[in-house]
């Protein structure tokens, strides 16, 4: 059989750049939990660097899945977490369970 990889994620979560001197971040804390519906620009987490604490916005609307925890370094560019588009994923679980 052919297995077909689909993507739900509508969105990820990436540190953006953080200024000249600033290659990374420490993951402060997460306004959203694992698994929590966000709405797009809404702040998801805290980063904190060597001269600011920064607010990380949702990427677009859908389910947060955390990729990094609370306390972990993160570098520029890193890929901290997804949001899931639960629409996708729904319609998905309809043609796979109406056999």
């Amino acid at each position: 059989g052919e297995s077909a990889t689909v993507s739900f994620a509508a969105g990820t979560i990436v540190i953006p750049p953080l200024g000249e001197s600033i290659s990374e971040g420490i993951v402060q804390t997460w306004r959203k939990p694992d698994g929590a519906y966000v709405k797009r620009d809404e702040v998801i987490m805290d980063l904190e660097t060597d001269k600011i604490t920064m607010e990380i916005p949702a990427s677009a609307s859908g389910v947060l899945k955390h990729k990094a925890a609370a306390g972990d370094t993160v570098r520029v560019g890193a890929t901290v977490g997804e949001i899931v588009n639960m629409a996708a994923l729904a319609a998905a679980d309809v043609r796979v369970s109406s056999r």
